[in-house]
């Protein structure tokens, strides 16, 4: 009964983790997309395709609701592997946003 327990209170805080993550990307998404809109939603509906294709069980995957929607869901898998990580998409757009904005200071 109480390594059941433990289980369930391990369970809880991963998840818990898991949603603060998912709300930080959805922040930092958010931030990035004041600045550019279009640039970054063209991104990530790109990118979002990409992963729809390429993975059949993309929306068991929790941070795709990322870019897909306000809420948080609870899914067997939480990010993809590699490069196809939306919390390193989500680096490489704030990356390239901040270097087209050194660019653009530099114009001037």
């Amino acid at each position: 009964m109480q390594e059941k327990l433990k289980r369930l209170e391990g369970e809880k805080e991963k998840e818990a983790a898991e949603k603060e993550k998912f709300d930080g990307l959805k922040t930092r998404l958010k931030d990035l997309l004041e600045k550019d809109w279009k640039k970054i939603n063209d991104k990530m509906i790109r990118f979002s395709k990409y992963l729809k294709n390429k993975y059949d069980d993309y929306d068991n995957y929790a941070l795709y609701y990322v870019l897909n929607s306000p809420i948080y869901k609870k899914c067997n898998h939480f990010d993809f592997p590699d490069d196809d990580s939306i919390e390193k998409f989500i680096e490489r757009l704030g990356e390239e946003q901040k270097e087209a904005e050194g660019g653009e200071e530099n114009k001037e």
